[in-house]
């Protein structure tokens, strides 16, 4: 997993315990953030790959 939490779908068998947990802390930080804005901020949103990236982008346009 690099610094904004990407991951390639072959390593994710080789992840230990506590990367695994990252993992999936991660997604869910980012299912929060997509489900919380409307559909025109998710179709700015959606090339973001990160949850980062996403509260970055979030923190900008809320103000």
């Amino acid at each position: 997993m690099d610094a904004d939490g990407v991951i390639s779908s072959t390593n994710r068998q080789a992840l230990s315990d506590e990367e695994r947990e990252l993992y999936k802390k991660h997604h869910k930080a980012k299912s929060i953030l997509i489900n919380s804005i409307s559909y025109s901020d998710y179709l700015k949103m959606s090339d973001k790959s990160s949850a980062k990236s996403l509260w970055i982008l979030c923190a900008l346009l809320m103000g």
